[in-house]
């Protein structure tokens, strides 16, 4: 398995034991099985709906909940796969001149399905003019996609989540907040390393690491702040701004 041969000590566990970081794999898969089963079990149970006698609408919803779960196993495989690019040095950016205003309305396309389900407050604040960056449209899509479904997955039902798109100075700078389970202090050093929510038994805890890795081979940083558990988080990403074109 792929997970196996990865050099813990390049994402960021350097000064483990051997037996830590064989206790943390062992954790890993267990989280990558739960993982699995969860949207594969929903997608059996909807195929089975769908092959009995039903009407239009538990068909429509049957329909819609496979593709929600074949979604998010697709997430699942590109952040394994990217997780041990990554590792290994192969990720190529393809950069090119684009406006960040477009890569966060697209991203945000993808999980508002998922924050209505969740009857989630959403809010998004963009500049009115272009906000140039030289950047990898799709691996920019996909880390501000990552930051998103993290906020959707540890915010209640019916909490508020705001993403904020600004210049700063040199950087361009993407705020998302939510009034989620917050982070607790002990852990904020580490949120960012392969591994780490896979410990606490919530998620694979390989989508923010991967995003650390795309958003610093963009020249630009990724922090997360909270001011402890129930109290929301906060993660900020900088990236390199390029001036308008006259």
């Amino acid at each position: 398995m792929l997970a196996l041969s990865w050099d813990i000590t390049g994402w960021g566990g350097a000064g483990q034991t051997s037996e830590e970081v064989n206790r943390r794999k062992d954790r890993f898969i267990a989280t990558l099985a739960h993982e699995l089963r969860q949207p594969l079990s929903a997608i059996v149970a909807g195929l089975a709906v769908m092959r009995t006698p039903t009407s239009q609408e538990a068909g429509e919803r049957a329909r819609s909940v496979i593709e929600r779960q074949v979604q998010q196993l697709n997430r699942l495989t590109d952040d394994l796969l990217d997780a041990a690019a990554l590792a290994e040095g192969k990720v190529d950016l393809r950069l090119d001149r684009v406006d960040l205003r477009e890569i966060v309305l697209e991203a945000v396309d993808v999980v508002l399905p998922l924050m209505q389900q969740h009857q989630h407050q959403f809010g998004f604040d963009l500049p009115e003019e272009p906000v140039w960056i030289q950047g990898d449209a799709h691996r920019l899509h996909q880390v501000l996609s990552n930051v998103l479904i993290n906020a959707t997955k540890f915010t209640s039902d019916g909490g508020r989540i705001l993403l904020q798109v600004d210049l700063k100075g040199p950087d361009a700078v993407i705020a998302v907040r939510d009034s989620g389970k917050g982070i607790a202090a002990g852990l904020l050093p580490y949120i960012f390393e392969v591994f780490t929510q896979a410990e606490r038994g919530e998620g694979l805890g390989i989508g923010l690491a991967v995003a650390r890795h795309l958003i610093e081979r963009h020249g630009g940083t990724i922090t997360a702040q909270s001011a402890g558990p129930g109290r929301g988080s906060e993660f900020t990403i900088r990236l390199p701004a390029t001036p308008a074109r006259p």
